[in-house]
């Protein structure tokens, strides 16, 4: 018979619903979203507070490719959940729409950036090449500009993506330079901070950008001086070679010059070396530099300042004015945006009320992408960046996007809304709670061996021996590997098409299945058997379960012991499937966990589970919980399964009961310390120093006791909790985090071994009373 509603005839005889994805997806698309829209307008599902969930959004650079579908996949897996858990989910996409990518594209096209750009656009969504969104990009910039934390100056920009920002192991202090029109200064790094105080002259490397480029002889003294805001002296600058004194640390080729080490330098320019040592404390040194803005903190050796302009026309213009009296000056407020039209013209009295040029430069787009989680709160404002009401929806919860751009986007991202925190303009310094960095997505790639040259997969062929070759020409060897994809490496994969042959919820399982989202995924090595024999697999449930109503005369009374089986199997795999997406934000386990599932149930006899109410319930959380990762295919079984009531998407997610046992971790300086089962009586509602002393005398007293018998002082002891899900204590062991961590492994690796022995000797002392017997 066939169900009201579903696409397939249910129960399944001869059907299997893997290879019917695609007509699923056709069948259920416009009623989920339908649901999903009227479910906005329903507030009385809400329960919880806000969840913000944001995926770095992409540039409209040509079309989507599988690295951006997992992003927007792990994204909405995450926002499906939450909703699911009865939170007012924020969820919303849009356009890094300046930069080169999508100026190449335009240009590739034979089209205007701009209309270009305004293609992908969607409505009620943001797009920083708006002048309602870059409006507020300027009014940044020149916040920024008007506390001191912008300057025009010449720099090297380092395209080097190792490891540029580094330890803050070093302090910086900013030295002015005396003498010249520009604003310029030294950026001068040292290990030891109580050098500043007797600071008497610099030396600088030749590829110092302050050194004379023309300059073959050396050394030689810098026609200025530069100012030690601690001291108050003039100093001068040496500029010497790399081959002068190089074992002598230095960083960012300057250093504080040494009447030791540089004696010999310090004669020849005349630089007399005082008779007094100055005695400054760390903290008159940090005060003095401070109140003059010459620094006076601790940084990375490596880090420099964030050039944001960049000679480029597709991008936020610059909105600063030289005018025609030499000055630099931010464009007044009210009186933003500057248009990109406006870039290096005349400024037009009457529309800004001043008189000079415009900045020809643009603005790099970290600098749009360093704040658009704000306006995506208000997309509309046109009085202010975001409203205060609109704010407090800030921080985002759960941030998602690709871990090769998350390094350096996330530095300008939390250093601007810092800044807006300290300018009282939102309320939040910290912008985003947690990240969920995800990998890259690499393609199978031959190259050839004799001249690294990129080969098509078309023109590759395997030879009976498993040789890799040309097919043209046998003799050309082929290395087979895996990068990142691209199309000049012939290894990309067009998602169009994919998503055509295999639809939306195979691919999204296939994405999820193969890796944690961490992760990078190899993906010649994934198909969708697994994947397709889960599906099958729950499907077979759902239909004998659907065949087996009715026929509780076919089995006995129910047994209570049946019955807490699958009970206490519900609420392991429901706790476990919520940890993993929530706490633990491992899609691939959560996955694994629901195939564990299916296992557990498959046992069971499909007229029992049909007929008991433990029964019944475990199989429509497992359909429930199933949406998360493919929604049509779930919308297809619980309608076949619940033909009358509402949509899957409007069912709860399941709970775990009150009784259930749930996870006690111990964390200590980021180690698991264990994470055994406790009835959530016993601990839910525990306060903090209660819980720390049951840690110490029940669950988790072998690795405290031993670690206090070893002088290892715990401190910043904390608890966080989620109910049904997981306590936790966290703390930390004073002294050096590595050399802890190391100790921590040995003790747990000692506790084990003991449980071990413990467990043999039992084994032993059981087989000889049963050989007793």
């Amino acid at each position: 018979f066939r169900r009201l509603g579903t696409a397939l005839q249910w129960p399944l005889k001869e059907t299997r619903i893997s290879e019917n994805t695609k007509l699923l997806e056709t069948h259920w698309s416009d009623k989920l979203m339908k649901e999903f829209e009227n479910g906005k307008l329903n507030p009385s599902r809400l329960q919880n507070s806000k969840k913000y969930i944001l995926s770095m959004f992409p540039y409209p650079s040509g079309r989507l490719h599988i690295g951006h579908m997992r992003v927007y996949t792990i994204s909405d897996a995450t926002a499906r959940y939450y909703r699911l858990n009865g939170y007012e989910v924020i969820h919303p996409i849009g356009w890094d729409s300046f930069g080169l990518p999508a100026e190449n594209a335009a240009r590739d096209k034979g089209v205007d950036p701009r209309e270009w750009t305004i293609q992908f656009d969607w409505e009620r969504e943001i797009s920083t090449c708006e002048p309602e969104f870059f409006r507020w990009t300027q009014w940044i910039f020149c916040k920024l500009f008007e506390h001191g934390l912008v300057k025009r100056t010449t720099a090297e920009v380092n395209w080097d993506p190792a490891n540029w920002i580094g330890k803050c192991d070093v302090w910086r202090f900013i030295l002015p330079v005396i003498g010249t029109t520009e604003e310029e200064f030294i950026d001068l790094r040292i290990r030891d901070v109580f050098e500043i105080s007797n600071a008497e002259f610099l030396i600088l490397k030749k590829g110092h950008p302050m050194a004379d480029k023309e300059r073959t002889q050396f050394p030689y003294k810098l026609p200025f001086e530069v100012l030690n805001g601690v001291t108050g002296r003039q100093i001068p600058a040496i500029v010497v070679d790399d081959s002068y004194h190089p074992e002598v640390e230095s960083f960012q080729n300057s250093r504080i010059g040494n009447f030791q080490t540089d004696r010999e330098l310090a004669e020849k320019f005349g630089i007399q070396e005082p008779k007094h040592r100055r005695n400054l404390t760390k903290n008159d040194i940090q005060e003095m530099a401070a109140f003059g803005g010459y620094g006076g903190y601790e940084t990375s050796r490596t880090l420099t300042d964030w050039v944001v302009s960049r000679q480029r026309g597709w991008g936020t213009p610059i909105p600063m004015i030289q005018t025609d009296d030499g000055k630099r000056i931010a464009t007044r407020l009210d009186k933003l945006p500057v248009l990109g039209t406006d870039r290096g013209q005349k400024v037009d009295r009457e529309r800004f009320g001043e008189d000079g040029t415009f900045d020809s430069d643009t603005l790099d787009t970290f600098f749009d992408s360093a704040w658009y989680y704000l306006r995506y709160l208000d997309p509309k404002n046109p009085n202010e960046l975001a409203s205060k009401t609109s704010l407090e929806k800030m921080p985002v919860d759960v941030y998602v996007g690709g871990i090769e751009h998350a390094a350096v986007h996330m530095f300008f991202a939390r250093f601007i809304s810092y800044f807006l925190k300290d300018i009282r303009v939102i309320q939040t310094a910290e912008p985003f709670t947690d990240l969920i960095p995800q990998g890259i997505v690499r393609g199978k790639t031959f190259i050839e061996k004799s001249t690294g040259k990129y080969v098509s997969p078309e023109d590759v062929t395997t030879t009976s021996e498993g040789r890799v070759v040309r097919k043209t020409d046998a003799s050309v060897e082929i290395d087979t590997v895996y990068e990142k994809m691209s199309k000049s490496k012939n290894n990309g994969v067009d998602l169009a098409a994919m998503l055509d042959s295999e639809g939306v919820d195979m691919t999204r399982l296939r994405l999820l299945e193969a890796a944690a989202p961490r992760a990078p995924i190899h993906w010649g090595e994934t198909d969708l058997k697994g994947i397709k024999k889960l599906l099958d697999r729950i499907a077979t449930i759902n239909s004998d379960v659907i065949e087996s109503r009715g026929s509780s005369s076919k089995i006995a009374d129910l047994d209570p012991k049946i019955e807490e089986s699958i009970r206490e199997t519900y609420n392991f795999f429901v706790r476990n499937v919520g940890m993993c997406l929530e706490i633990l934000h491992l899609h691939n386990t959560a996955l694994m966990r629901l195939q564990g599932f299916t296992n557990a149930l498959k046992k069971i006899d499909p007229i029992y589970l049909a007929n008991s109410p433990e029964g019944q319930r475990a199989v429509k959380s497992l359909i429930i919980m199933l949406q998360v990762f493919c929604p049509h295919v779930a919308a297809e079984m619980w309608s076949a399964l619940y033909p009358s009531e509402s949509l899957i998407s409007a069912q709860p997610w399941p709970h775990v009961d009150s009784d259930a046992q749930i996870e006690f971790l111990l964390m200590i300086d980021g180690v698991s310390g264990g994470r055994p089962s406790v009835d959530r009586r016993l601990i839910e509602e525990m306060g903090g120093d209660e819980l720390w002393r049951r840690a110490e005398h029940t669950e988790h007293s072998d690795i405290l006791r031993i670690m206090k018998e070893e002088g290892m002082v715990l401190r910043d002891h904390r608890v966080t909790a989620r109910r049904g899900f997981h306590v936790t204590l966290s703390c930390a062991v004073e002294g050096d985090k590595e050399e802890n961590r190391k100790k921590i492994g040995k003790i747990l690796d000692r506790i084990q071994a003991e449980r071990r022995k413990l467990d043999k000797k039992k084994g032993g002392k059981k087989q000889k009373k049963e050989k007793a017997n």
